[in-house]
């Protein structure tokens, strides 16, 4: 008796050992062609992405030597047409986002300023000096990008996988290295103001927001943890240690709808950059609605003093600008960037880098020169729209106290400042409309 049980006992044994081995090699081929298929979409991308860049150094050549008007026109129209597929292309790959943001940035500035000259010219103006010195930067550029990229192609052999060469979330990889490259210019571009005046505001090369304290992987983690408490976090993850100016603790998450990324600096624990991943749906909320959930974002990271200055709505995402507002004074230096569904309202994207740079407290608020004194450096060609006052950066670290006016004249809109402290115009900026973004000159 006991010998029959024990035959059939190893008889049960065997037959669930062939049941766990058909199950494991049926889940290890169903992960080989999930794999395999996630590869091909990121070859695909990444050799559209190279043909992209090429095809657009190519038409970036022509004009810059055409003198016909119309053929520059057309020119610069299939740019922004091709840095559009270059957007489209870059945000299919396993990339992890601070490898790409220059990269990211330079495409989009190309796109908008590409569409502003084809407008420009299909007007039946000519371009000035400026739009020249500009396009023949952002050419340069081009070319440097273009050699990078097709650099790294062109050393790959017949075995290259994208998936086998990097690692998400992760700025180390081979692949994400080669993207990172693509930033290693000191070229200046017209500035986009998808985010409002002085969204480029990092003029500081020396930090001066995160502190004379280092935090914990722990501490961070409970940074992270704090600052989505409220959105059913999942599978938090420390992925590494992110190296550069800010050397900052990499998380990965999840949530019920999305894929989170999260930098927190080691010095000073700030929340230093955040993106995701994730479908959207029909838009519920308005603008208000979004920058009340990034003020409140802001101040569960203990960032209390942080106000929206400006928004706008792109595709269903909330593109929100915070800085502090101390004294009714708006300082732009420390602007931080959001991201806001407004299919629900959760925070998508985080952008901290002029805080960290430039953060710190600041005492003179004293206004020499009344506004009123302040307005005669307005043309009174200019329909003054709002009057606001501000601390503005400026080139070396120097900041300026001014008042700001939002001016229209002949349907463009144009920024003025004048230095609250000599009446002086400092700056002024006109908003040009594209169909990617707004270009500020």
């Amino acid at each position: 008796m006991k010998t029959r049980t024990f035959i059939a006992v190893i008889i049960a044994l065997a037959v669930t050992a062939g049941i766990l081995a058909v199950g494991w090699i049926g889940s290890n081929n169903q992960y080989a062609a999930v794999s395999g298929k996630l590869e091909s979409t990121y070859q695909k991308s990444f050799s559209e992405l190279v043909t992209n860049v090429n095809t657009i150094e190519i038409y970036l050549s022509k004009a810059l030597v055409t003198v016909d008007n119309d053929k520059q026109q057309e020119l610069y129209q299939k740019v922004n047409q091709q840095c559009s597929l270059c957007a489209a292309n870059l945000s299919n790959l396993p990339i992890n986002h601070q490898s790409i943001v220059e990269t990211t940035k330079f495409i989009n500035q190309l796109g908008g300023f590409s569409y502003y000259l084809s407008q420009k010219l299909k007007g039946g103006d000519t371009l000035s000096e400026s739009d020249n010195n500009s396009i023949n930067e952002l050419y340069n550029w081009c070319v440097y990008v273009q050699t990078v990229i097709n650099d790294y192609a062109n050393n790959q052999d017949g075995s290259f996988n994208i998936l086998n060469d990097t690692n998400f979330g992760d700025t180390s990889s081979n692949f994400d290295q080669m993207f990172a490259n693509t930033s290693a210019t000191g070229t200046e571009f017209p500035t986009l103001i998808y985010d409002g005046p002085f969204s480029d505001s990092i003029k500081n090369k020396k930090i001066l927001g995160l502190g004379d304290y280092k935090v914990s992987q722990e501490e961070a983690q409970k940074v992270v943890e704090d600052a989505f408490k409220d959105y059913k976090v999942r599978n938090l993850e420390f992925k590494g240690m992110v190296e550069g100016k800010f050397r900052s603790y990499n998380f990965i998450f999840e949530t019920t709808h999305r894929k989170y990324y999260a930098d927190v600096t080691e010095q000073g624990g700030l929340l230093l950059s955040v993106s995701s991943i994730g479908d959207l749906s029909i838009e519920k909320l308005d603008l208000d609605d979004a920058e009340k959930e990034a003020e409140n974002f802001a101040k569960a990271l203990g960032l209390k003093d942080m106000k929206s200055v400006w928004s706008t709505n792109l595709s269903g995402i909330a593109y929100v600008n915070l800085v502090p507002v101390i004294n009714n004074v708006m300082i732009y230096p420390d602007m931080i960037k959001a991201k806001v569904s407004l299919d629900t309202g959760s925070i998508l994207g985080w952008e901290a880098q002029s805080y960290a740079y430039n953060h710190n407290t600041r005492n003179d608020f004293n206004f020499l020169i009344t506004e009123e004194n302040a307005r005669k450096m307005v043309s009174s060609g200019l329909s003054i729209l709002s009057i606001k006052k501000c601390i503005i950066p400026q080139e070396y670290g120097v900041e300026q106290l001014c008042y700001e006016y939002k001016c229209t004249y002949n349907n463009y809109t144009y920024y003025v400042y004048v230095s609250g402290k000599t009446g002086i115009e400092v700056e002024t900026l006109r908003v040009i409309k594209t169909s990617t973004g707004n270009l500020l000159q």
